[in-house]
């Protein structure tokens, strides 16, 4: 058995084995990471679902809406001119609510509302600032 050390070859080995690791680690954590679209879509879900006693239909929709507003609330926030940036911000939000309105039934959406503007309340919503 030849144990000798050949620098040249070894080192070949060990970067290719450096390269693989981290390609498998980067990899990983790409499958697994949620984006922060991801994260935002399911705290309002989550928060409608359980104030709103959604049906399976309904989450899943309610679900894709809320990822699809999210990249594009993010989408706006680049933006520098903060009157256009206020503007469209408002306008989302109204297309966003009436797109609830018609995945909801009258009387969720009434008590989606209700909460949207009662600024007050004790209770913690992703969609309020006392989240």
């Amino acid at each position: 058995m030849n144990l000798c050390f050949n620098v040249k070859k070894n080192s070949k080995v060990v970067i290719f084995l450096y390269v693989l690791f981290f390609l498998n680690i980067n990899l990983f954590a790409q499958k697994y990471s949620v984006s922060i679209f991801e994260k935002k879509a399911n705290s309002q879900t989550i928060w409608m679902q359980s104030n709103l006693d959604l049906s399976e239909n309904q989450y899943d929709k309610i679900y894709n809406l809320n990822l699809l507003y999210a990249k594009i609330e993010d989408s706006i926030e680049h933006v520098k001119n903060n009157n256009f940036k206020s503007d469209a911000k408002q306008r989302i939000k109204k297309n966003k609510y009436n797109d609830y309105k018609i995945i909801l039934n009258s009387e969720q959406y009434k008590q989606f509302i209700l909460h949207i503007e009662n600024k007050d309340s004790n209770k913690k919503s992703p969609f309020t600032s006392t989240y």
